[in-house]
């Protein structure tokens, strides 16, 4: 989740995505991302709130309703990256890198990936050490071949703080950097990219997601996005930069990468909604898949 200058609390959103997530897997099934692990690691707030029927009404359908279009995002982005994980390990890949994790569960669910890759989560401090809290709540160990390295992408060049982690930069490696980029500026997202792209190897993968301009966003989606947008900025975690996704492509090539495949907004829904076809999907953001 964001990685904004005010690191001496935890995120606020980064919390919320766990919840996201964990309401869905009690809400569907099959899920369309199965994380088992994300009621676990929610506050007690929206424990609270996710076991009892009333107050998931009340909270999320209600204080919190003009948002619930926009949730699908959160788990369908997941599974989209935890696929492409997927794939990147069993192509040989064995160095994962996940910017921005919050509460992202992947090192204590996915041990048959675990025991062939080295992953570092990488986040702000606080958010990083009430994870660990919540980890030792309930007794979930942190693997041996997870590492955890706190960093601000405002002000942290991501090369040398992976580097200093252990990450081999002479081999290749698959990113996932999921709801971090609209919270950042233009010039720090470019400067993660640049970090990327001239100091990883060659077929180095990197996985984000990004949110559509108003002006160019759907019209029967615009109320949401200024809705989400308000929400976020009023808990002090703004929105700062948005794209038009038709030039997503041409972006990350200007940064470095020699190749992209682009997932419109538009065309996420028929390769994941498909079993739950009464779910919309947000034509807000979408996703981008740049190899080195």
């Amino acid at each position: 989740m964001p990685d904004n200058k005010t690191s001496n609390k935890p995120s606020t959103t980064a919390d919320l995505v766990a919840a996201v997530r964990a309401l869905h897997v009690r809400q569907y099934s099959p899920p369309v991302f199965d994380d088992n692990l994300a009621f676990t690691l929610c506050s007690s707030f929206w424990k609270t709130v996710i076991r009892n029927r009333l107050l998931t009404r009340i909270v999320v359908y209600g204080i919190l309703g003009k948002l619930n279009p926009i949730m699908p995002e959160i788990y369908v982005r997941a599974r989209w990256a935890e696929d492409n994980v997927e794939s990147a390990v069993e192509q040989g890949v064995d160095q994962v890198v996940i910017l921005g994790a919050g509460y992202d569960s992947f090192a204590l669910r996915r041990h048959d990936l675990m025991a062939r890759i080295q992953l570092w989560e990488i986040d702000q401090a606080a958010t990083q050490r009430e994870k660990f809290r919540r980890m030792d709540k309930h007794g979930l160990e942190r693997h041996a071949n997870a590492h955890y390295v706190e960093a601000n992408f405002e002000v942290d060049p991501l090369h040398e703080v992976l580097k200093s982690a252990g990450v081999d930069l002479d081999r290749p490696s698959i990113f996932v950097w999921l709801g971090v980029t609209y919270y950042l500026t233009e010039d720090a997202i470019k400067t993660t990219l640049a970090s990327i792209s001239g100091h990883m190897a060659a077929g180095t993968v990197l996985c984000l997601d990004y949110i559509a301009g108003e002006e160019h966003t759907p019209e029967n989606w615009r109320e949401l996005r200024a809705g989400c947008a308000a929400f976020v900025a009023k808990r002090g975690e703004p929105w700062v930069t948005d794209y038009d996704p038709a030039e997503v492509p041409a972006f990350l090539q200007g940064c470095g990468f020699a190749s992209v495949d682009n997932m419109l907004p538009s065309q996420i829904a028929p390769h994941y909604m498909h079993q739950h076809p009464s779910i919309p999907y947000p034509e807000i953001m979408g996703f981008a898949r740049a190899v080195v």
